[in-house]
Parts: C-alpha cells; sequence; structure tokens
C-alpha cells in the first residue's frame, strides 16, 4: 500500500478512532490498533463512517476484537483486488429464463384443461402474462437485494437467473419455468444490520410481489367440480388463505388456478426456499446476522433436519453441500450487535416461511 495512501487512511481512521499503535505489512494491508468504544450504536456509527470513506480508495477495513486485551480493538485494513467483471452469463442465463418460463407457460396453456375451462381467454397473451408476471417476481426479489448492496456499497455480481430445464421437456415435471436467481458478493456486508438488510430485502418485496399476482390470477381462477381431473397442488398457507378470501369455493368444489395464479404459487416457493435459515440463503444471512457465527451454524443444520422432515429432499441436500465445512464468512465489523426493529424483521421472516412453504409430507402420506 503506497505511503501517501496510508496516510490518508490513517487520518480517516484517526478521525474516529484513538490509534494506539499501526502496523504495515507490505503493500497488502495495514493494521491499527484502536481503543475500544463501549457504546455499541457510537462504535457501529463510527465504523460505518471510515468504511463509507474507505472504499472509494478500493480499501475494506475488518474489526475484530484483540484476546490479549479486551480495552483494544484490531482494524485491519486490506486492498480489494481488482477483477474485471464480465456480465455475459448474466445475460445468457437471463434469455435462458426467460424462454424456459414461457415454455412451461405454454405446457399450462396449451392443453385439454385449461382450453375447455378458460375458453374465452386468449391463450397466448395468457403465457406472456404468465411469463411477466413469474420472471417479474424473481426480478423484484433480486432488486430488493441490489438495492441493499448499493446502499451499503458492497460489491456484488448482477443477478444470475436459473432456468428450470425440465420446463421445455413435456414427460418431465416442471416448477414454473425457473429456480430464481443468485447474486454473487465480491466483498461482505459491513456490519451486521446490513448483513440483515441483505437477506431481508429480497424476500419481502418478492413475497408482496407474490401476493399481488396471486390475487390478480385467483380473480381469473375458475372454481370446479373435485371429480375434475387436474393436478392438487401443495398449497401454502398464504395461499390457502388468498383463496378464501377471494374466492371461497363451495364444499366438494375445487379451484381451477389461473396461470398467473401458478406464477405467484411458484413466488411464494422461490421465497420460503430462500428464507430458509441455512448457510448463505437469504434466511442464512438472516439468522448469522441477529445470532453470529456459532449460533448460525447449529441452525443450518437444524434446517436441513427439517427439509428432510417436509420432504424437501433435493434443497436439503443442496444446503448441505454448499454449507458442510464452509463458515459464513459474516460481516466486517461483527462486534456490534443488531438493531432491535430487525430483531422483530427476523420473526417477520420466520413468519413468511410458515406461510410461503408447503408441507410436502403431508401430501405425500
Amino acid at each position: 500500500m503506497q505511503e501517501d495512501v496510508s496516510a490518508n487512511v490513517e487520518e480517516i481512521i484517526s478521525k474516529q478512532f484513538s490509534i494506539e499503535q499501526r502496523i504495515i505489512f507490505t503493500h497488502k494491508y495495514i493494521v491499527f490498533f484502536i481503543k475500544r468504544i463501549e457504546e455499541n450504536h457510537i462504535l457501529r456509527q463510527k465504523f460505518m463512517s471510515i468504511y463509507q470513506q474507505l472504499i472509494k480508495y478500493n480499501l475494506l477495513p475488518t474489526l475484530q476484537n484483540y484476546e490479549e486485551n479486551p480495552d483494544i480493538l484490531i482494524l485491519r485494513i486490506v486492498k480489494i483486488p481488482h477483477k474485471e467483471e464480465k456480465s455475459r452469463l448474466n445475460y445468457v442465463l437471463l434469455l435462458v429464463t426467460i424462454a424456459t418460463i414461457l415454455s412451461a407457460g405454454y405446457r399450462f396453456v396449451f392443453n385439454d384443461i385449461f382450453l375447455a375451462f378458460f375458453p374465452e381467454v386468449n391463450p397466448i397473451m395468457t403465457v406472456i402474462w404468465y411469463t411477466i408476471a413469474l420472471f417479474g417476481i424473481v426480478a423484484i426479489h433480486e432488486t430488493g437485494h441490489i438495492i441493499a448492496t448499493r446502499r451499503y456499497k458492497i460489491k456484488a455480481s448482477l443477478p444470475y437467473f436459473i432456468p428450470d430445464p425440465f420446463a421445455v421437456i413435456p414427460a418431465l415435471p416442471t416448477i414454473g419455468g425457473t429456480f430464481g436467481a443468485i447474486i454473487s458478493q465480491k466483498t461482505p456486508a459491513p456490519n451486521r444490520d446490513a448483513l440483515f438488510d441483505l437477506g431481508f430485502s429480497g424476500p419481502v418485496i418478492g413475497f408482496i410481489a407474490a401476493v399481488i399476482v396471486t390475487i390478480i390470477g385467483l380473480k381469473m381462477s375458475v372454481v370446479v367440480p373435485t371429480t375434475t381431473p387436474g393436478e392438487i397442488l401443495p398449497s401454502p398457507l398464504i395461499f390457502d388463505i388468498l383463496v378464501r378470501v377471494i374466492i371461497n369455493p363451495p364444499e366438494n368444489m375445487d379451484v381451477l388456478v389461473h396461470p398467473l395464479a401458478f406464477a405467484g404459487w411458484v413466488g411464494f416457493l422461490i421465497t420460503g426456499l430462500n428464507l430458509i435459515p441455512a448457510g448463505q440463503l437469504d434466511g442464512g444471512h438472516i439468522m448469522r446476522a441477529i445470532f453470529g457465527g456459532e449460533k448460525h451454524r447449529v441452525i443450518t443444520y437444524i434446517s436441513i433436519i427439517v427439509l428432510i422432515v417436509l420432504m424437501y429432499i433435493p434443497m436439503a441436500i443442496l444446503v448441505l453441500l454448499l454449507s458442510y465445512g464452509r463458515e459464513h464468512p459474516g460481516p466486517l465489523e461483527d462486534i456490534t450487535s443488531i438493531s432491535l426493529k430487525r430483531k422483530i424483521g427476523g420473526i417477520v421472516s420466520i413468519i413468511m416461511i410458515i406461510l410461503s412453504l408447503p408441507p410436502l409430507i403431508v401430501y405425500m402420506f
């Protein structure tokens, strides 16, 4: 790290903290031993101040306890390695995902049951609206994450949309055309509050979008006799509630859902799975922010067991593979606790899981 940059760094830090000692390790990083500030909210604010200034120099601060002296904290400044961002794959996956959603929509609409019960509906436009609705839910979810990364200056990739390849094979079942999307973080969240916001921001607006789409779709759905052929969906609790409020079908009658309502159903499923409090899923970020590293690890393995019990076997295996032997990196400043309103938000995230995930075991036995 160049001497003039080191001087700027020290000046920035000295305005917020009392520096006890500075050590420069070649050009890679600098370590400052600073005096601890006992008030959590003040420590959080001061660290955020230097974080926001140093990130402009492409520098990343980390703060941790000093085991040999509880009155001292270790502030380490590292240079963020420059990596050229290639977005070609992101755009390819986006186009492929739109294609698989269109394919799934075509399968839902161009079948004898739909055409018989929705004779006045334009099937081509229905496929298009289904695609817009489902892709929109996923895109809105990812937009929430992007807003959080921009707010906290977290370096992250564009969304990687995940297509459902089974949608293009008529003989295989499809979840709707997409498995959602992911964003790759290049730098950690600055503190626990930011980590919580990063995990919570996507699911909460994705959930709201799924509710809106489901309401629109249910208003276009039809009530049919229970003997009507068709697939029975394992309904999330929120979906059942909306059906009762909007349609309230009489006994011995079922609801043949419009494809837009099914897009909402898929949106709830994606939201619920993302909120599983495990690993580096959105729910994992939330639990890591609230409980810290050790408890997050225990919660991850409990979540895997719950997924198995609920018969989400593939998801349980995926979470296990992604979590085994890998620690959540946590935030740059992992000393201060999360704010009260975000702890309440953690409860809200659990409620969203309960509302969004249908217990598949109920429908299998």
